[in-house]
């Protein structure tokens, strides 16, 4: 990962404001930000082990899960993992496949420790960087073994360490470079997998029984030797090794997002991504863009900003047009993908959430323009675009005779193809017979129209088009023109019918 001023200086930033109220943790601070960028190389884990704010505070948002806190620290783990990386190397070279024991003392709750007894012979991974000691005496202290906290349970891991076991997370002896002199310690990384042997009670003192603590034996596991998880994390690498920090630092916070509804975090770390790549000003993984402005969009869509959402979709189409163009190759079918899906999401937003539904039957003609421009041949996908657009014609603005015309053609290139089911040629058959049964129906409604007008004395009016949409409504949608203005109306013909009953019941009242 690059260093960066900035980075440096958010991180002490931060844990100035965290410690604005401690002197001492302020001298230490300061401390710090003047000798460790200084280092050369940097010893991360000497300031690790020192007993101050830098050890409390990583562990803390390693503990929690805290995203905006793990990237506040982000220049710092990273120079703390490259540097446990090189003396895990250098601990299994000199160990030649021995096996040891170290052990960690550490009080826990009730709950906690519920958790874990119900965890005995299952996989078990760490969420922050653990220390442990080969004395257990030295352990024990950290237990809390001695306090008078009931609510609290003392508890004493011990984890055995086959040399032999290949894993991806490093673990090393810092006792050489560690601040807690006399103590021979080793550092594991954060993520490392246990297996939980045995959780069993036992006393500190045998021969009165006193002083009981639990005693949570654990041993390394080669993560590869189990299928499942091996698949899993196999997956979940390969994704994050080959994605930008702020996309998945997005994508998690997106996660999370749908459970809290807070989306300021994900929206926040795309918008730093794609600050990011302007900086830089060099050539970007275009489908990274991609990723980052669909994320976006479907923020903003959650957040109720449409029109963002929309000029976010907008952009995906543009990126992906501007991909170069390969009909035989996988990239080809990544870009025609993506910007069907865009057009898609469009039109949604303008169907479900603006309700304009003229810019649903244009965003759908730009998609059809699109595929025949690109020569793309799948007739039965441009087919489909030319039925969803029948769809709206009919569904949306009513339009009957446009409607028919697009699913005519629809029906033209489905006969073409010589791989389409001859049932949905059945069905594009029947549809068009049923739309043009309503041809009679149409000079029906005319009539009646025109002849309820005449009836009440009001003469002649000029009439543009009348149409009639029968689904589970039989609508009736006239245009008419007065005054040069053209004028819609759109009811139902059960309440046309009885609007004009009941306007004949008042005026025969009335005469």
């Amino acid at each position: 990962m690059p260093q960066t001023l900035s980075a440096q200086t958010e991180m002490i930033e931060e844990c100035r404001q965290r410690y604005k109220d401690d002197p001492i943790e302020l001298r230490k601070i300061d401390d710090f930000a003047h000798k460790y960028y200084q280092e050369i190389p940097r010893n991360a884990v000497r300031w690790y082990t020192k007993d101050s704010f830098l050890y409390r505070l990583l562990n803390e948002a390693c503990r929690t899960g805290d995203i905006d806190q793990i990237y506040i620290f982000r220049n710092f783990i990273s120079d703390f993992l490259q540097q446990l990386q090189e003396l895990h190397s250098e601990f299994i070279d000199a160990l030649c496949g021995i096996t040891i024991k170290v052990h960690r003392g550490q009080a826990i709750s009730s709950n906690e420790l519920e958790h874990l007894r119900q965890k005995v012979g299952k996989l078990y991974s760490t969420n922050t960087f653990l220390l442990a000691t080969d004395g257990i005496e030295a352990a024990l202290a950290f237990s809390g073994i001695d306090s008078q906290h009931p609510q609290f349970e003392s508890v004493l891991f011990e984890y055995t360490i086959d040399t032999t076991v290949k894993t991806k997370r490093p673990y090393a002896d810092i006792s050489h470079i560690s601040s807690n002199k006399g103590e021979k310690e080793l550092l594991f990384s954060m993520g490392t997998i246990f297996q939980i042997d045995s959780i069993t009670q036992v006393p500190m003192d045998k021969e009165t029984c006193k002083n009981m603590y639990w005693c949570v034996k654990l041993r390394l596991v080669n993560e590869n030797d189990d299928v499942h998880l091996a698949s899993k994390m196999g997956t979940f690498l390969q994704k994050i090794q080959h994605t930008p920090l702020l996309l998945t630092l997005g994508e998690i916070a997106l996660i999370r997002s749908g459970v809290t509804n807070d989306f300021s975090k994900a929206e926040r770390y795309y918008r730093l991504y794609l600050d990011e790549v302007m900086a830089a000003n060099d050539k970007t993984d275009a489908k990274d863009l991609v990723r980052a402005h669909t994320s976006l969009a479907k923020v903003c869509e959650a957040k109720g900003d449409y029109a963002a959402a929309i000029e976010y979709y907008e952009t995906v189409i543009n990126i992906c047009l501007k991909m170069s163009f390969s009909s035989s190759n996988r990239e080809e079918d990544y870009r025609i993908t993506k910007i069907k899906w865009a057009y898609n999401r469009i039109a949604s937003v303008y169907q479900y959430k603006t309700i304009d539904y003229e810019n649903v039957i244009e965003t759908y003609r730009q998609l059809l323009q699109f595929l025949q421009e690109q020569q793309y041949f799948c007739s039965i996908c441009i087919a489909n675009t030319m039925n969803t657009i029948d769809g709206a014609h009919k569904k949306l603005t009513y339009n009957w005779s446009a409607a028919l015309e697009f699913y005519r053609k629809a029906y033209a290139l489905l006969i073409d193809n010589e791989n389409c089911d001859r049932s949905r040629l059945d069905d594009a058959e029947e549809k068009i017979r049923h739309d043009q049964s309503r041809y009679p129906d149409i000079l029906f409604f005319l009539f009646i129209f025109i002849w309820s007008h005449q009836r009440r004395g009001r003469g002649g009016v000029p009439l543009l088009a009348i149409e009639t949409y029968c689904g589970r409504r039989r609508l009736l949608r006239i245009e008419l023109c007065i005054a040069g203005h053209s004028i819609f109306i759109s009811l139902s013909l059960n309440e046309y019918f009885r609007r004009i009953a009941s306007k004949n019941k008042i005026e025969q009242k009335l005469t």
